[in-house]
């Protein structure tokens, strides 16, 4: 391992764009650490030859050189450069070179990274970023002809970052562009604020697609992004927000401003590691991450036919900052975030200077990674049916998502407002696959409305037959112009995912014979959530049992120390559970095929809770002292039946 040259100061012959650059990116690796080493980067800046690239920077204990604190690890497109920080003055031993010719490996174990040469092997305790060393091995192999790493391209200087025109698609209004492999979409027609300029970095990823006991995940992640940005020095305020199916990164401001943040968002993705955020990551798995409120509108039509699958997950408690392990929010990132599951909404053109240098994926990428959450049928039986809300009256449909059922849907709320005007009545439509819906309509009440509102939808729906659809309602509807805005995130939903993002009044020419049969049969998928005592009584509520009784073992009520009432009881089987509940005639049945989720709760010494979370149906609280002798048998039944990446616990 040769030693170079120190330079005469390096302090004086840093250039300020180039250390400028390695304070960002450092920033983005190494968060608050960042300032102990500034004078580490001005020395490495003043080392970097013109085009040289920064690939990765690491730092850390050097075991075994206790006056060294600490040692900084840059890893460039030509050499590697460690650098000393030590109490004596600066001198010729001070920076170190590596040729990558002479670098064997690069690795992690626990929080002590590797680096392995011809002439010594480096051990850095407390190493940060750790996915560093994973980037210095890749390109190593890179260098001997394996497949290229995914690193972060270098910063270019501002006069540099020009965006490529190529040659823009034009569709239904709204314009596309690719940049650095970024589709980019935006009205032909200019929205928005004048002067100001709205961007939404967008990827195809939502609540959806996250697993029961891993819920919020995906909202981790994008608040790392976010942080991440912030501390790269992103000045204008990001909105961020996951929903269903996306999650957005959002920057308004002056062009210059916005193209500035929204790439500096995108090298957020490329350099997050969440092993360098120290107190942050700490703060993110110790507190909730607060999920935006959802009115009953917003959940209950989904949950009440998806359960806790894909959409259905809108109701969830988020419960990734407690289960969730770093490797686990790594994996998500990496999954997830990257050009080909990403997209930029603006409502203008692109600037000029518009980079994306979001990182490519790791591995193969399909569109049909989606088809998990695509591909659920809906459990809500049976249709129609009412199921119970406590402050709302909902009417939902699922069906595709037409310009006649669009107009049908409209027309509807207008004749509800009509019958009840002093009701705010609103309408939801959540795209769920393809152009398949869950379109709602409905208001929130008290107990002195519920009725009067429940008998208006139900009778609204009633006179549909005898009083169809009239011309002078769709005109009334089409007279409204579609969002324009909508109509780019629209076709940026549909490049992602093959995803309907509805337009609420679509700019078409439709008849109303086609929009009553449209509405009608969407009603023949109706439910109708209403509070129980506004229950209607031509419907059947929705089947929440859970099924037939399982075939199995019968058990009684334990004699001594039972939480369950007297004459309970249990039947277990190779297939799941069924309990009766005191007195009650009725059974409660859990699968163990439907369980998404299984919370392990210790209440004591040998004494333990267990939640069974299915994804469709009634949840079990089950505790095997509850029962007679032979259920901790059960109890061992049940957690080998349920897959272990299903298992959890919660702080208490």
């Amino acid at each position: 391992m040769a030693d170079t040259p120190a330079p005469h100061d390096p302090q004086s012959s840093a250039p300020d764009g180039r250390f400028d650059e390695l304070l960002a990116a450092a920033g983005s690796y190494l968060g608050s650490a960042t300032r102990i080493i500034r004078g580490d980067l001005r020395m490495i800046a003043g080392l970097l030859q013109p085009g040289e690239r920064v690939l990765a920077l690491a730092m850390g204990q050097l075991e075994g050189r206790a006056r060294m604190v600490p040692q900084l690890v840059t890893a460039t497109d030509r050499r590697i450069l460690l650098t000393q920080r030590r109490v004596t003055p600066i001198g010729r031993d001070w920076v170190q070179e590596v040729a990558w010719d002479d670098v064997r490996s690069a690795s992690v174990q626990g929080d002590v990274g590797f680096l392995s040469t011809t002439a010594a092997t480096w051990r850095l305790t407390k190493a940060m970023p750790l996915h560093a060393f994973e980037v210095i091995d890749r390109f190593r192999g890179d260098s001997r002809g394996a497949p290229a790493p995914t690193a972060p391209p270098p910063l270019a200087p501002r006069s540099e970052r020009l965006a490529d025109a190529g040659d823009d698609v034009h569709l239904d209004g709204v314009a596309r562009r690719d940049v650095d492999g970024v589709p980019v979409f935006w009205p032909e027609r200019r929205s928005g604020i004048p002067g100001v300029l709205r961007a939404r970095l967008v990827f195809g990823v939502g609540i959806r697609d996250e697993a029961f006991p891993r819920t919020g995940i995906t909202r981790l992640v994008a608040r790392l992004i976010e942080q991440t940005a912030v501390r790269t020095g992103v000045a204008l305020p990001i909105a961020m927000s996951v929903d269903a199916h996306l999650t957005t990164l959002e920057v308004a401001g002056a062009d210059v401003a916005v193209a500035d943040a929204i790439e500096r968002l995108s090298r957020a993705v490329a350099v997050l590691d969440v092993s360098g955020l120290g107190q942050e990551w700490r703060e993110l798995t110790t507190s909730p991450v607060p999920r935006p409120d959802l009115g009953t509108a917003e959940w209950l039509p989904a949950f009440s036919r998806f359960g806790n699958r894909g959409v259905g997950l809108l109701a969830a408690a988020e419960l990734a900052p407690h289960t969730s392990t770093v490797d686990d929010v790594i994996t998500w990132a990496r999954r997830w975030f990257h050009r080909d599951n990403a997209a930029l909404v603006l409502d203008d053109a692109p600037p000029a200077g518009l980079r994306l240098p979001v990182p490519a994926p790791r591995g193969r990428w399909w569109p049909g990674v989606h088809d998990a959450a695509d591909l659920l049928d809906p459990v809500a039986g049976p249709v129609p049916g009412w199921t119970p809300a406590e402050d709302a009256v909902l009417l939902s449909v699922f069906d595709a998502w037409t310009p006649e059922l669009a107009v049908g849907w409209a027309v509807l709320e207008q004749r509800l407002r009509a019958r009840v005007p002093d009701v705010a009545m609103a309408v939801t439509v959540l795209p769920v696959s393809g152009d398949r819906v869950v379109a709602s309509l409905g208001a929130s009440v008290d107990t002195g409305s519920a009725g009067t509102v429940a008998a208006a939808v139900q009778q609204a729906i009633a006179n549909l037959p005898s009083r169809p659809v009239t011309s002078a309602e769709v005109g009334a509807v089409a007279d409204r112009s579609p969002d324009s805005v909508d109509a780019a995130l629209a076709q940026a939903a549909a490049h992602l995912m093959d995803l309907t993002v509805p337009v609420a009044h679509p700019d078409v020419s439709v008849e109303p014979w086609a929009v009553d049969e449209a509405l009608q049969t969407a009603l023949d998928t109706a439910v109708l959530a209403v509070p129980p005592a506004a229950a209607p009584t031509d419907l059947p509520a929705l089947d929440s049992s859970g099924g037939p009784v399982v075939t199995g073992v019968p058990f009684q009520r334990a004699l001594l120390g039972s939480a369950v009432p007297r004459g309970s009881e249990m039947v277990a089987g190779e297939e799941g559970l069924s309990v009766r509940s005191g007195d009650s005639q009725t059974w409660t049945t859990v699968r163990y095929r439907d369980v998404v989720g299984l919370r392990i709760e210790q209440i004591g010494p040998g004494d333990e809770v267990l939640m069974l979370v299915v994804g469709s149906g009634p949840s079990l609280i089950w505790r095997a002292k509850d029962w007679r002798k032979g259920a901790l048998a059960v109890a061992e039944a049940i957690r080998k039946a349920v897959p272990v990446d299903r298992h959890y616990r919660l702080p208490s």
